[in-house]
Order: C-alpha cells, then structure tokens, then sequence
C-alpha cells in the first residue's frame, strides 16, 4: 500500500473518499461491476483506490478478493495516503487518470452526513487544484452540500446529489409509470447471456409474453457520452440527430 502505481500501458481511474475508507460494500459492488462488465472487459481501466489508513488498505483488500471476480483482482490496486497529499496524488498518478472518483459512503456510520460530505468536498479541492486536467466525480449525501461544493468552485457537472437524484427519480416515477426501470436499464450494462436468462426464467411455455419481450428488449438499451466527430461541429444539432440515428442506430437525448 505504500509503493506507486506503475504505467502498465492501460488507462486508470482513480478510487478515493468516504465508501472505499470505510468500504462501503453496497456501493462498490455496483460501481466495480459495471467497470469491468464483461461486455468491455477488454477496454476497461485499472482502478488506483486510495485509502488513509492500513486498515483500510486490509478491509478493501478483502473486499477485492471477495466480491471482484478473479480475473479482475489484479486490475485494482490499493494505496495508503491521502487525497490531500500531491506526493500521494502522484503514487497513484492522478494526472494521466482517465477520471477522478471521491465516492461517498452511503452506510454513513463513522460520522454525519455532513461530516462525510464536507470530508469528500476538501479531497475534491485536493485533485481539482492540483492536477486541472484529470476529470472529477464527486458524489455527495446531502442537497445543501451541492450548493457548498459549488460555492468552493467546484464544477456543478462533477457533483452528484445522491439525495436528489434519490428524490427526483422518485417524483418522475409517480409521474411515469415504469421511469425508474427505464432509468435504471440504461445506466446498467447488461449483456445478451444475461438477457437470455431473463428471457427463459420461470417459463411455462414456449411462448415469451409480450411484456417480458419488451422489458428485455429495453435492458439492451444503454446511455453513454461521446464527442462528436469534427465534421458535425458547429453545424445544426439535429442534423447530429439524424446522423446518429440513421448510421448508428443511437438516439441523441441532449448536449452540453
């Protein structure tokens, strides 16, 4: 835990915050299992995870080898130091990392909320001022430490509310019925053996109905971001639309 992470010729995100001190087991489940679905295994980063203490570097490294699948062990590597320390920053080479990730701990045992997110926002500041470059993701427990984060100059776009979200998905749920699994299938990868399982589960005829067909239809279908290749910049967003549609098959839902 005190050594460095060394160039293995394969991008890297950098893991920091309260859920991997604390290894918020719910969380990290979720979050390292979409980084190494096996539907990209191939094009998925490295994780740098950087904890205070060597407990924590212990406690994380048992998470690893219970809950990461085998293959993927060796892919994360677990440093002791702090986001707060350039010279740690640099173990982990924060500047070359594909992105940034302060990960609040949702099981919130140790102190407040607002400890926890005030905690995360100065780790935030940390990376933000001392590598500009690196992408950043800061999530955060409570609504009134977004407006705090941002007033310390953080970027609105890198900052997640985790109870906002919470809250805003569940208006839009009584609003749409089925919101929250459109939501939900989108931002979670799911490949065609698993897609098949669900198609054949707890079939009592050959027949698939109608309304399983569709929902399996609706988990093939992901979100993601993309730049936008030179020849379509400055030019009309729906002929982008149009493109999109009609050479990829990807509906365009918004810019920034």
């Amino acid at each position: 835990g005190t050594g460095a992470y060394a160039d293995r010729g394969r991008k890297h995100i950098l893991i920091c915050g309260g859920a991997a001190e604390a290894v918020d087991a719910n969380s990290l489940k979720v979050f390292f299992a979409e980084l190494f679905h096996p539907s990209f295994k191939q094009t998925s980063p490295d994780a740098v995870v950087l904890v205070n203490t060597d407990d924590a570097v212990l406690a994380f490294r048992n998470f690893v080898n219970t809950e990461v699948e085998g293959e993927f062990q060796r892919r994360i590597e677990i440093l002791r130091g702090s986001a707060l320390q350039a010279e740690d920053l640099q173990r982990c080479r924060c500047g070359d990392a594909e992105l940034a990730v302060v990960m609040a701990n949702t099981t919130a045992l140790a102190h407040s909320e607002e400890e926890e997110d005030q905690e995360n926002i100065l780790r935030a500041l940390s990376i933000q001022q001392i590598h500009t470059s690196t992408p950043l993701r800061l999530s955060l427990l409570c609504p009134e430490s977004h407006d705090l984060a941002i007033s310390a100059r953080i970027w609105p776009q890198r900052c997640l509310g985790l109870s906002r979200m919470k809250a805003s998905l569940l208006w839009q749920s009584c609003r749409c019925l089925g919101w929250s699994s459109l939501i939900g299938n989108l931002l979670v990868t799911t490949d065609a053996l698993e897609r098949t399982h669900i198609l054949s589960a707890n079939q009592t005829s050959s027949t698939v109905e109608t309304w399983r067909a569709g929902y399996v239809d609706g988990m093939a279908q992901e979100v993601y971001g993309f730049l936008p290749a030179m020849e379509y910049v400055g030019k009309p967003f729906m002929e982008l639309v149009k493109a999109a549609y009609s050479i990829e098959n990807a509906i365009i839902v918004g810019c920034q």
